[in-house]
């Protein structure tokens, strides 16, 4: 039994040593491309916080000046014109919010673009 185990430590121990002569080479996956190693906000500084925006008043219809009394017609084109004038304001607020989005987006984009790009490299490398 003792002749056994000293059969397959031999191997073993040479195997340990021949793979400890080799020489490392480090890998410099930077060159060429450092700009895949920041993560930039959304307006260009990667130290800054993208600033949250403020968003245009709320428009809120006036009923009681909406409202003619003994005339349809005028009451529903007063209607008519308060109800465009408050869409367009929802439609400014919205235009407001999707932009802000969209730079969050666009930074987080670019880090996930970054990462994916520093991961295939990292897979490329083949393993020691």
């Amino acid at each position: 039994m003792l002749r056994f185990k000293m059969a397959l430590a031999l191997p073993t121990l040479c195997l340990v040593l021949a793979s400890c002569n080799k020489e490392v080479v480090p890998l410099n996956i930077k060159a060429g491309h450092p700009e895949r190693f920041i993560c930039p906000r959304a307006d260009g500084d990667p130290q800054a916080d993208i600033e949250r925006p403020k968003l245009p008043k709320d428009y809120v219809i006036d009923w009681d000046a909406v409202r003619v009394a003994g005339d349809v017609e005028k009451t529903l084109d007063n209607a008519k014109a308060e109800h465009e004038k408050y869409v367009a304001v929802v439609r400014d607020r919205e235009g407001v919010m999707v932009g802000y989005v969209m730079k969050v987006e666009g930074a987080n984009f670019i880090c996930w673009d970054n990462m994916k790009w520093q991961n295939d490299v990292q897979d490329a490398i083949p393993p020691r």
